[in-house]
């Protein structure tokens, strides 16, 4: 292991080892709880308190591709922890009002007979917040019906794109965690493009160059040398272990085993418990089918990369099958540190979706 140390192996591990978040990988799929599966029935419980206290309001304006309005629109609000939070129907103008519901995030799915479904994603952050949400609607193909499958798909691309829009200090991606605990299980297509998303993030590049710079003025991996050749050869190996982490424990692993490769924020009980729920996400997971399953995703995607790393390693810094042992060992480490500063920490550092914001008024114009 401090052979491991010393040449300062996948990017996400030396972010860990300086006590930063594990802001890369996909390999934070160790972490997760348990989940709805595709059946509503497998809704699992939620903690008690999920929502931010207080209202909000939300209201916005239906209309088709076209432009024009679209009158009688079905509108559910789905909220953290509730199958149905608030319904509404757009009116004659096509306008919808939802007042006096839980601030925190939540998708919106909207259905209307002869068009396809939709549903958006968004956060209200304030007590008293209002928040401006139109909505578009397509109309449907000549052979296409409105059911629920088709309309889950696209609430859980809404939660997607929420995560999408997480950041560590503005700047880090945090994209495997959601803070929706009855957040829709992922399409295979979902957890590759989330993938995509975080291997190629301008802020993931840049610490791979950073980390790389810090190996070569301590001549970490000599093998690789000094000079600009050896720069590149440090920075293409930490890339290399970025993408390779990212996509075999976020993507491609998850998908085989239909397991959700995110991090479930409790958020809920003594710290004891949460430290508890947050460390064994690193050995339990939320299988698609809303089961708790053993993180094969997790487990295997770190011995695998830590084995990747070593193929492409100079000749002479590899060191066989040892250091592919410890480099698991120690991914396994670095998800439960990961794990617990998510439960305990990041949520507060962690920027968050917004929209058009205003106070809640009584509909007269006063507050």
């Amino acid at each position: 292991m401090r052979r491991f140390l010393q040449q300062c192996g996948p990017v996400w591990r030396c972010a860990v080892t300086a006590g930063l978040s594990v802001t890369t990988s996909g390999l934070c799929s160790a972490a997760q709880g348990q989940a709805r599966g595709p059946g509503l029935s497998a809704l699992p419980e939620a903690p008690a308190v999920q929502q931010a206290a207080g209202s909000c309001t939300l209201e916005g304006k239906v209309r088709g591709a076209d432009g024009g309005i679209v009158p009688g629109a079905s509108l559910t609000l789905l909220g953290e922890g509730k199958v149905r939070e608030r319904t509404a129907t757009a009116d004659d103008d096509g306008d919808y009002l939802m007042d006096n519901v839980p601030c925190g995030q939540f998708v919106l799915s909207v259905t209307m007979p002869g068009f396809s479904p939709a549903a958006l994603g968004g956060e209200m952050l304030d007590a008293g917040e209002v928040l401006q949400k139109d909505v578009t609607l397509r109309l449907a193909g000549a052979n296409a019906s409105v059911n629920v499958i088709a309309t889950r798909m696209e609430i859980a691309q809404a939660q997607v794109g929420l995560q999408e829009q997480q950041r560590l200090l503005s700047v880090f991606p945090n994209f495997f965690v959601s803070y929706q605990w009855s957040a829709e299980p992922l399409h295979a297509r979902q957890k590759f493009g989330l993938a995509l998303h975080n291997a190629a993030d301008p802020a993931n590049v840049g610490l791979a160059a950073v980390v790389a710079g810090v190996q070569q003025a301590s001549n970490s991996l000599p093998g690789y040398g000094q000079g600009a050749a050896g720069y590149g050869r440090r920075f293409g190996a930490n890339l290399g272990d970025e993408v390779t982490g990212t996509f075999l424990g976020g993507a491609i692993l998850p998908s085989i085993f239909r397991q959700d490769p995110r991090y479930f924020y409790r958020g809920t009980g003594s710290t004891k418990s949460r430290l508890w729920y947050a460390v064994s996400r690193a050995f339990v997971t939320r299988g698609d089918n809303g089961k708790t399953q053993v993180n094969y995703s997790g487990l295997l995607g770190d011995f695998g990369t830590g084995a990747i790393s070593n193929l492409y390693a100079a000749k002479e810094d590899r060191e066989g099958g040892s250091l592919t042992v410890e480099n698991g060992l120690l991914g396994i480490v670095g998800d439960c540190v990961n794990n617990t500063l998510q439960e305990l920490v990041l949520r507060r550092v962690t920027s968050k979706t917004s929209g058009r914001r205003g106070k809640a008024t009584d509909g007269t114009g006063a507050p």
